[in-house]
């Protein structure tokens, strides 16, 4: 039996055997119905290749034809990675914009520059929980001024979740008119008289 001749494609059997483990790693980190359906897609063309291949091999070496086959393979595979890392990139961006009570957060961009910046920073995307917090925690006066600053910035009463894509698309037109950032002002003013003591404390 003769040997298998892999120099018309590889340098050296070290990159063949490279490329294999490559294409096993692919096979261990995709799912199974992911893999068929890229396998099928391959197999089918190989065979429709082989089917040319047949037709005009006068005029066609073995060489590229094996050439044309490992490309192939690679791009099918290649395709397959990038659409698995892809939608585990959109789980996880989705994951980070979930909103969560943060009054400590709230107390910092306050203070540092007003509501306005609280809202314009991603730190604006939790008010609604924070709001909740406040409300729980007893911090009812500081949880008004919260609810009035919301209030400024959506005159419409857009619902919630909207709101907060519109805060984290910085859609918020609002934020940039001065007149509705004279009145955050004022509550600044208001905030900054701790009327409920210590945010932090219960």
């Amino acid at each position: 039996m003769s040997k298998i001749n892999i120099n018309p494609i590889y340098a050296n059997k070290s990159d063949f055997f490279m490329d294999v483990l490559y294409f096993i790693s692919c096979f261990l980190k995709l799912k199974f119905k992911i893999i068929c359906k890229y396998l099928f897609i391959y197999l089918t063309a190989i065979i429709h290749i082989n089917e040319l291949y047949n037709i005009i091999k006068p005029c066609f070496s073995m060489d590229k034809f094996l050439k044309i086959q490992l490309l192939l393979l690679v791009l099918v595979f290649s395709n397959c990675t990038q659409k698995s890392s892809s939608k585990r990139g959109t789980v996880t961006e989705v994951e980070k914009v979930i909103p969560k009570a943060n009054i400590e957060e709230l107390e910092m961009e306050v203070n540092n520059g007003g509501f306005n910046q609280y809202f314009i920073n991603s730190s604006g995307q939790n008010c609604y929980e924070t709001l909740k917090a406040l409300k729980k925690n007893g911090k009812v006066k500081t949880a008004k001024l919260l609810e009035n600053a919301i209030n400024i910035i959506n005159p419409n009463h857009i619902p919630e979740k909207e709101f907060v894509e519109k805060l984290r698309k910085n859609e918020v037109e609002e934020l940039y008119d001065e007149k509705i950032d004279a009145e955050l002002n004022k509550l600044d003013t208001e905030f900054y008289k701790y009327a409920n003591g210590s945010l932090t404390e219960q």
